[in-house]
Order: C-alpha cells, then sequence, then structure tokens
C-alpha cells in the first residue's frame, strides 16, 4: 500500500512539473507569435509610409510651380498633408547636394497654400542659386534647415507671409536674403561667416526680423529701401558693420547687440524717421554713425569701449536722449554740420571729449551729465545752440578748448589781472 502511495505522489508531481513547463511554453509561443505580429504590423506601417511619403528616396533638387505643382509633388509620394493651414504640405528630413551647377535645391514659385520645410540639409548650389528659393510664394514655414554653403542660402523673391525659423545659413555668400517681400517672420536663424548675413533689399516692407545671430560678415544684417521693418533682439557681432542701413525710413531697431564690429556696430545713411531703443554697441570704431539722416530717435543705447561713441553728420532734427555713452576713446556724442537737433539726458562720461559740435547749430544740449571727459563740451564754427542743466559740466568750450575743470584757474587769472590793473590806475 506505502508503495502504492509513493509512485502515486511521484507521478503527481511529474505532472505538475510537466505542466508549469508546458505552460511556459506555451506563453512564450504565445508571446514569440505577438511580437511577430506587432512586428509585421510595424513593418507593415513602416512599408506604406514609404509608399506614402517616399523622402528618403529623393536626393535631387525639387522644383515645385504653383498650387497644382504641390498637388502632383503629393501625389507622386515626395510629401504629406494637404496644403491647409491644419494639415500643409510637409518636406522633411532631405539632404540635397546642389552639385555646384546651376539650380537651387529647393525652388517653390508662385504658391499661396500652406507648406512646411523642414529638417533639410541643402548645399553647394552656387552661381546666383539658393539652398531653399521661395518666389512668389506665401504661407511657408522653413524650419530647422542647414542652409549653409551655397551663394543664397535662403532667398525670399516678392513673398509676403512666410515664416523662416531656426535656419542655419553659415558661410553662403548672402545667408538670408528678401528682396520685394512683405509682412515675413525672419527669427532665431544664424547666417554666420557670409558676405551679407540678413539682408532686406528693396522694398522689403513690414517684416520681423527678430533673435537672429549674424556674426562675422562684412555686414551683419542690412536693409536697403526698406520700411516699416522690426529688427529687434539680434546679434551683430565681429562684422565690418553690425547694423547697415541705407535708404530706409519708419524702421524700429530695439534690444539688438553690435559689439567688436571692425567699423561700425551701426551706419545709418540717407534714412529718416526711424527709432533706435535698448541696444549694445560696445567695441567698435564707431558705435553709431549718423549720415545724412533726418528726424531720428535714438534712445536708451549703451554705446561704451568704442573710439567714436555716437557720431551724426550732415542730419538734422535728431532726438539722442536717455543714452549711456562712456569711456569712449575720443568723443562720446558728436555732430557734424547738423541742425536742429536735441542731444537730452544722456550720461557721457570718461570720453576725450565729451560732446563735441563742428559747424552745428541752433540744437538744444540739456540734461546731460557728464564726468570725467577731458573737455566737457566742445564747440567749433557754431552758433545759435542752448545749454542747459548740463550737470559737472560749467562751460562750453569754443575754439579755445578751455577745459571744464580748469575754469576756476582761469577765473583766478582774470582777477588778479583786474586786481593789477586796479592798482596800477591808482597809482596814475
Amino acid at each position: 500500500m506505502k508503495l502504492i502511495l509513493k509512485k502515486i505522489t511521484i507521478i503527481l508531481i511529474f505532472l505538475t512539473i510537466l505542466y508549469s513547463f508546458s505552460s511556459n511554453i506555451i506563453n512564450n509561443l504565445i508571446s514569440t507569435a505577438r511580437d511577430r505580429d506587432s512586428a509585421w504590423n510595424c513593418n507593415n506601417d513602416n512599408n506604406l509610409n514609404h509608399v506614402i511619403l517616399k523622402v528618403s528616396a529623393i536626393s535631387g533638387k525639387i522644383h515645385i510651380d504653383g498650387n497644382s505643382g504641390w498637388f502632383d509633388f503629393r501625389s507622386d509620394g515626395n510629401c504629406t498633408g494637404y496644403g491647409t493651414f491644419s494639415d500643409p504640405y510637409v518636406i522633411k528630413d532631405l539632404v540635397i547636394d546642389g552639385d555646384g551647377s546651376g539650380g537651387s535645391c529647393i525652388f517653390i514659385e508662385n504658391s499661396d497654400v500652406y507648406f512646411r520645410i523642414e529638417n533639410c540639409t541643402v548645399y553647394n548650389s552656387f552661381y546666383s542659386y539658393a539652398g531653399i528659393d521661395l518666389q512668389n510664394c506665401s504661407n511657408g514655414l522653413l524650419i530647422n534647415n542647414n542652409c549653409s554653403s551655397n551663394y543664397f542660402g535662403i532667398s525670399l523673391y516678392n513673398n509676403q507671409n512666410n515664416n523662416i525659423s531656426g535656419n542655419r545659413a553659415n558661410n553662403n555668400y548672402f545667408g538670408i536674403r528678401l528682396y520685394e517681400s512683405r509682412n515675413n517672420i525672419i527669427s532665431n536663424n544664424t547666417a554666420n561667416d557670409c558676405v551679407e548675413g540678413i539682408k532686406l533689399l528693396s522694398y522689403c516692407d513690414y517684416n520681423e526680423i527678430i533673435g537672429n545671430n549674424a556674426n562675422n560678415n562684412e555686414n551683419g544684417i542690412s536693409l536697403y529701401d526698406s520700411k516699416y521693418n522690426f529688427i529687434s533682439g539680434n546679434e551683430m557681432n565681429g562684422n565690418d558693420a553690425g547694423l547697415y542701413i541705407l535708404g530706409s525710413h519708419h524702421n524700429n531697431y530695439s534690444g539688438n547687440i553690435a559689439n567688436h564690429n571692425y567699423v561700425h556696430g551701426i551706419f545709418l545713411h540717407r534714412s529718416n524717421f526711424n527709432t533706435f531703443f535698448g541696444t549694445k554697441v560696445k567695441f567698435n570704431h564707431y558705435g553709431i554713425l549718423v549720415s545724412l539722416s533726418n528726424d531720428n530717435t535714438i534712445s536708451g543705447i549703451s554705446a561704451g569701449e568704442n573710439d567714436f561713441g555716437l557720431v551724426v553728420s550732415d542730419s538734422n532734427r535728431n532726438t539722442i536722449s536717455n543714452n549711456n555713452v562712456n569711456n569712449n576713446s575720443e568723443d562720446g556724442i558728436s555732430l557734424y554740420d547738423c541742425d536742429h537737433s536735441k542731444i537730452t539726458e544722456n550720461t557721457i562720461n570718461n570720453n576725450s571729449n565729451g560732446i563735441y559740435l563742428y559747424e552745428s547749430s541752433y540744437n538744444t544740449i540739456s540734461g546731460n551729465l557728464l564726468l570725467g571727459n577731458d573737455n566737457c563740451i566742445v564747440e567749433i564754427n557754431c552758433q545759435g545752440n542752448i545749454f542747459s542743466d548740463n550737470s559737472s559740466c560749467f562751460n562750453v568750450q569754443d575754439v579755445g578748448l578751455i577745459p571744464g575743470y580748469n575754469i576756476l584757474f582761469l577765473l583766478s587769472i582774470l582777477s588778479l589781472v583786474v586786481i593789477l590793473l586796479s592798482k596800477k590806475g591808482k597809482k596814475l
């Protein structure tokens, strides 16, 4: 009996072990089957996406002409989307070599549907072509593309309502160029080591140029014949000119930085009714140079450690107020042949000449703080200027160039001469 019970116990233990082992095998087989099914579905999705979006297969140049061109491009499986605001056409993750021959890497023209070009690398387009070229387009978004080593990194001609953001456009002849383009946003891009970093040329109006880096170019950011633009928060360092403005009116410049430029931090020429606010210009030859430009306002500027802080030449009715113009090796603020301008409420310390006026008349100089300058205020061949409430500045020097801190010495000499003449008169 005991022997029978022992055999039954052994059989039960064996069956239990066998059941447990077989259950694990079955579960593993089921899990493996599920993984294979999941993997097949995943691969099937990828294959489906590859059929719909043959992006990885595109390595040649792209040319899309018109809204119908987008439709055909999508029908061929080259992009996604439907060209609407909520579902734009999308071109992304391409690498296109321009081969150094004619034609832009990506060329889109005559389009007003919504589209996005994202995370593409385009290079080696020369002979006046671009990495990305938009002509007569609107509603486009260019984001996070590398458009370096071309003639134009990014080019916009006759465009409006596009957004160019977060792109790299380095080592080009033109980093980013706008020509006859309006109401575009150019933000947070880099355009370094070019001839022209970011350039607005001819009738580029109502654009926003915000938060870009344009360093080590001939001109960091430049405007030619362009109006009503907003230029803010850009860094333009190590250029020949940080900000170069020619024939451009009614623009607003705020919060920019233009340091360590070889000639000009900011150069304004033949441009009227512009406003500059809150900009830093340091370690340049000229912090700001204004030439043949009228009715501009320069306020809240920090212009220090330059050769010349702020120079205005052949310009009238400009307002220079509430600036810090300190520690320049030559003049703090200087006017050459300028009339009817205002220099008010500025801090102008530790320069060679605090304020220098040459052949400049009928200007108002008031409320300025001038400390530690070699010469406080200098006038040469001027008339009709009004001086008032300029702190720690007790004199205005004409051609004689009498330092302010020598005024007591001068009065002492004059007093001594009066006393001597008085005594001599009594003897006579």
